[in-house]
């Protein structure tokens, strides 16, 4: 099965890039995607990421729909899926990487040693498995380090 992430690219140099959420189908990421960009094209909202370090903000360009992740063990009646990824920091950067979604805390927790034993990077990293509901739009703002708490 393939899954669809929706996330906001953001400058490196102001905040990780922001995951809003993850959809069991093609046509439920791009309406929430559709409803995450009205918020702020309607003016319902003030756009927290409007201004970016060395980045000029186009809000239709960085939000994204992703499907190119592994799907691990994934089964239709799950309700939530594990997101593996990772924050890179150096030079004033941040960078978030995603690589795989995983059904099951110990599936990722494999998914994340793998990826952490692969890893060539030379600056700091940080590994985390965040789990999230499924077909749920998450809120860009009330984050810490990137990713929200359920």
């Amino acid at each position: 099965m393939q899954l669809f992430l929706l996330k906001r690219d953001i400058s490196h140099y102001t905040f990780p890039d922001i995951l809003l959420g993850c959809f069991t189908s093609l046509e439920k990421a791009k309406n929430a995607r559709k409803e995450y960009l009205a918020q702020y094209q309607l003016g319902k909202k003030v756009d927290p990421w409007k201004e970016q370090g060395y980045k000029t903000v186009d809000l239709d360009k960085d939000v994204e729909i992703m499907n190119d992740l592994p799907v691990i063990n994934f089964h239709d009646t799950d309700s939530a899926i594990f997101v593996v990824n990772s924050y890179s920091e150096g030079f004033g950067q941040v960078i978030r990487k995603f690589f795989a979604l995983c059904s099951t805390q110990e599936t990722a927790q494999e998914k994340l040693t793998k990826v952490q034993k692969e890893s060539l990077d030379d600056f700091p990293e940080f590994f985390k498995a965040e789990e999230i509901f499924l077909d749920k739009l998450y809120p860009d703002d009330n984050l810490q380090d990137g990713y929200w708490w359920k």
